[in-house]
């Protein structure tokens, strides 16, 4: 089996290089995600770096500082519709969105009604050109199912509007 962050790598990657700034103190990187390892005080200026360069930012919240500064620069750096945020759900979202709303122009919705899980993500968020944000619901076909990496071509139907208006 294909780990979920390998599966989502899997997707991503149809757009653009997936890249992620990697803890220099793991022995094994996680697989998924190109990572790039740089020191305490060089990180900053390569999310920087990569910001300017990327076609599609995708954050998974988690309740830390250096999210918080991430988040800050995105909305100064990033159009909106060039945005995801992916809800982990072994977090209380109240909890994260209370932070992530210290940044974000506009307030995060209440979780919806209809389901919007993927794996261990509680839901995926999008915004518009107003920094609106909306839930992407869960789309699944059972003509797309896979045992190696189930959770793929799930999250490729989901962000499929995504892609389209990245062209």
């Amino acid at each position: 089996l294909s780990t979920e962050e390998e599966q989502f790598a899997k997707v991503l990657r149809r757009i653009g290089p997936f890249i992620a700034i990697g803890d220099p103190r793991e022995k094994l990187p996680v697989l998924g995600a190109d990572r790039v390892y740089v020191g305490d005080g060089e990180w900053k200026k390569d999310v920087e770096d990569l910001l300017a360069k990327a076609r599609l930012v995708v954050l998974r919240l988690s309740p830390s500082e250096g999210l918080l500064w991430e988040v800050q620069q995105v909305v100064s750096r990033v159009e909106p519709n060039r945005l995801l945020l992916f809800l982990p759900q072994n977090y209380k979202y109240d909890f994260i969105k209370k932070l992530a709303e210290r940044w974000l122009p506009k307030p995060l919705p209440a979780l919806p009604k209809q389901r919007t899980t993927i794996g261990t993500l509680r839901g995926i968020l999008r915004f518009r050109a107003d920094w609106t944000p909306e839930f992407i619901p869960s789309r699944f076909s059972c003509l797309r199912l896979s045992l190696r990496s189930p959770i793929s071509p799930h999250l490729q139907l989901m962000l499929r509007p995504v892609f389209k208006q990245l062209g």
